[in-house]
């Protein structure tokens, strides 16, 4: 979904907001208690639930060998996978990445 609004580092350079409903409306085996979004900018999700998405830092190859995907991110995957909990309540108590900051 497209917003009018511009960023203000260049005024070409369009905000784009990532809808979580749009995705569950076009794959009905998933919903919002079992769907993680993960993304650099918070404010791209600022529609969706603070609790379906993670914020990563993005990645800098200048700096070599990324050994972020397998030392955080993919054991936090795995604890999710095997958690008793909806994907919810497990981010809820397992905050991961940097923090969505609400106005």
């Amino acid at each position: 979904m497209q917003n009018p609004h511009f960023l203000p580092d260049g005024p070409n350079k369009p905000i784009f907001h990532k809808n979580l409903d749009v995705f569950i409306y076009k794959f009905p085996y998933t919903h919002d208690d079992n769907t993680l979004l993960i993304d650099n900018m918070p404010y791209k999700n600022m529609f969706n639930n603070m609790y379906n998405v993670i914020f990563l830092e993005s990645f800098n190859s200048i700096c070599g060998e990324d050994q972020h995907l397998l030392g955080s991110i993919f054991p936090y995957f795995k604890n999710l996978h095997l958690s008793k909990y909806d994907v919810h309540t497990f981010v809820e108590h397992n905050p991961f990445g940097k923090i969505r900051c609400i106005d």
